[in-house]
């Protein structure tokens, strides 16, 4: 995993920031997915031919974020009062990233990534927003 950031006062009351982050595909847990003892309930690790799903034998794949913010400050001449407007942008490069997979071995799509709607594997998002200060 990586993580990288950065500010730049543009002059003129604007500022440029961003973060990148980048995690390498991990390992994760595939399951048999069938109830093979007949107990009524799937089995996780015994598959049907007697043998063992091995450990973390399914690897996701990366995920890459560049969140960007430009600002800009202005003064209101009462006092230290100012407004800040900001542009933000999450995943400026609309990286597909997935936080889950179908890893039950038994199913049709298995190893298919799942949609998940947590901020972080979102695709592009823009958001526009204002800052009082006094």
């Amino acid at each position: 995993r990586a993580t990288f950031n950065g500010i730049w006062d543009m002059g003129r009351g604007f500022q440029l920031s961003g973060l990148f982050f980048f995690r390498n595909g991990v390992d994760s847990q595939s399951i048999s997915g069938g109830d093979f003892r007949l107990q009524g309930r799937g089995s996780n690790r015994l598959r049907k031919d007697g043998t063992i799903v091995p450990r973390n034998n399914f690897k996701e794949k990366a995920i890459h974020r560049l969140d960007m913010r430009l600002q800009r400050r202005t003064g209101l001449g009462v006092g230290n009062a100012s407004l800040d407007a900001m542009l933000e942008v999450f995943n400026a490069l609309n990286h597909e990233n997935y936080g889950r997979y179908v890893t039950a071995e038994v199913a049709s799509n298995y190893g298919t990534p799942q949609q998940n709607t947590n901020i972080a594997y979102l695709p592009r998002v823009v958001q526009l927003g204002f800052k009082l200060s006094f």
